[in-house]
C-alpha cells in the first residue's frame, strides 16, 4: 500500500531528461510513489542579459520561503566548515539571499515548483569586463536591475466558499 508512513530510499540519478521520463513513468506503473529532490545547472549569462535572466527566475522563485528555508542555511555543528569545504572542492559559491529581498509573481505557474538557487560557479578567474564582474558580484546575492513583479490579488468572488456547501 502507497502512503507517506513508508520508508523512502533517496536516490540519485545522472540521465537526460528522456530517460528520467522513462524511469518516472515506470516506478509509477510499478506501484511506487515518487517524490523529486532534484538539481539543475542553468548557465547564467554574466553580460547584458544578466539582469534579464535573473529577473526570469525571480518571478516564481519565493524569497520569502527559501530566504529562511535554505537547505545551505541550516546550522548544524561544523557547518560552516563543510559549506566552505563544498565550495573549495566544487569551486561554487553559496547563493546568499533574505526572505525579504524581493516578491515573486503571486500567480506565475512555475511558483510551486520550488525552485531555490543554491549555489553558483565562481568563474571570477576568467572574467575580462567589468560588466561582467559586477554581474558575478550581484549573483551572490540573486541581485538584479529593472525587476517588476506581476502582483494579482484574489478578488472577494475568488474567496466565496458557499458554493462548498451543497
Amino acid at each position: 500500500m502507497i502512503c507517506d508512513n513508508n520508508p523512502s530510499i533517496i536516490c540519485m540519478g545522472y540521465s537526460t531528461p528522456h530517460r528520467k521520463k522513462e524511469l518516472f513513468e515506470d516506478l509509477k506503473k510499478n506501484g511506487f510513489q515518487i517524490r523529486e529532490l532534484y538539481f539543475i545547472d542553468v548557465s547564467i549569462p554574466l553580460d547584458k542579459n544578466y539582469n534579464k535572466s535573473i529577473n526570469y527566475f525571480k518571478h516564481f522563485v519565493m524569497s520569502w520561503y527559501w530566504g529562511s528555508r535554505n537547505p545551505l542555511k541550516f546550522k548544524f555543528p561544523m557547518s560552516e566548515i563543510l559549506i566552505k569545504q563544498l565550495e573549495k572542492a566544487t569551486g561554487y559559491k553559496q547563493i546568499k539571499f533574505n526572505r525579504d529581498d524581493w516578491d515573486n509573481d503571486t500567480k506565475h505557474k512555475l511558483l510551486y515548483s520550488l525552485l531555490c538557487p543554491l549555489m553558483f560557479q565562481d568563474v571570477s578567474t576568467r572574467l575580462t569586463t567589468k560588466e561582467e564582474k559586477d554581474n558575478l558580484k550581484q549573483l551572490e546575492t540573486f541581485s538584479s536591475k529593472g525587476y517588476k513583479p506581476i502582483l494579482k490579488t484574489f478578488e472577494d468572488k475568488n474567496m466565496d466558499l458557499s458554493r462548498l456547501k451543497k
